[in-house]
């Protein structure tokens, strides 16, 4: 892994602390990878990695229609585990509007670890 060139994302994003964190129980240390580029979004990412500069750890979504296209592969790392946490926030003594409301009903029905008012 120190041998590929990295995209990586710049420091204080989600996706790169999760990495960090991922690579870390790997013992690997992140800041001793190849990076070639620091970008600040996932787009970029989904970019450089399309212009062929490297590889990187990015969610599938972000590159989704460049891996159905097959301009790109996705490898598996083993032994390399990542999560992350998302949140919906939202004032709650104000009413949601209705798309709001299928969202969440979506994510409680779609994904595992759903939670409302700090509820699981």
């Amino acid at each position: 892994l120190r041998k590929v060139p990295w995209v990586l994302r710049e420091e204080g994003s989600g996706t790169r602390a999760a990495m960090d964190e991922s690579l870390t129980t790997l013992g690997i240390d992140i800041l001793s990878l190849n990076c070639v580029i620091m970008v600040r979004n996932a787009g970029a990412v989904a970019r450089c990695l399309s212009a062929g500069m490297g590889a990187a750890i990015t969610s599938a979504i972000t590159v989704a229609d460049a891996l159905a296209a097959g301009h790109l592969v996705a490898i598996d790392i083993p032994g390399l585990i990542m999560e992350r946490s998302f949140f919906i926030v939202f004032h709650r003594k104000r009413t949601l509007f209705p798309a709001a409301v299928k969202l969440i009903e979506f994510l409680k029905m779609n994904v595992t670890n759903v939670g409302v008012g700090g509820q699981k």
